[in-house]
């Protein structure tokens, strides 16, 4: 049997066309410029600025990371303090990402061992060392 995609509405209002500006290589800032209903641009809103980049913060594989710049009104004043907000972005980032490795320790550390029974992730067949020399 498929499964049916759940379907979200889309929101009547704040709608946002995107305009990507990019170093070709790591930067990306993201122009939100309002929109009313009808396409039209909507002169009674600012656009907003979000900044966008694949970073390593210490992690196998680089991560996504996007960014709000809330005090850039030009695309000139969100390049100038796009460094500062990725930073701010990626310490945040890293913190939830300690957090949660934290919470899985936490988890398994609270799991309940069987005798006789493998811990969770051992392969079928591994004994212990302590397991062995009984043995």
């Amino acid at each position: 049997m498929k499964e049916r995609l759940q379907r979200k509405e889309i929101p009547e209002a704040p709608l946002f066309v995107e305009t990507r500006y990019t170093d070709g290589s790591v930067v990306n800032i993201i122009q939100m410029s309002p929109v009313k209903e009808d396409g039209s641009p909507d002169t009674d809103r600012k656009p907003e600025f979000r900044g966008e980049t694949m970073a390593n913060i210490g992690l196998p594989q680089p991560i996504n990371i996007t960014f709000r710049i809330p005090e850039a009104e030009t695309l000139e004043q969100a390049r100038n303090v796009y460094g500062k907000h990725l930073d701010i972005a990626a310490q945040e980032q890293l913190k939830l990402i300690q957090m949660q490795l934290m919470e899985m320790q936490k988890a398994k550390q609270q799991q309940i061992v069987v005798p006789g029974q493998m811990p969770q992730g051992m392969p079928p067949g591994m004994m212990s060392p302590i397991a062995q020399k009984k043995g």
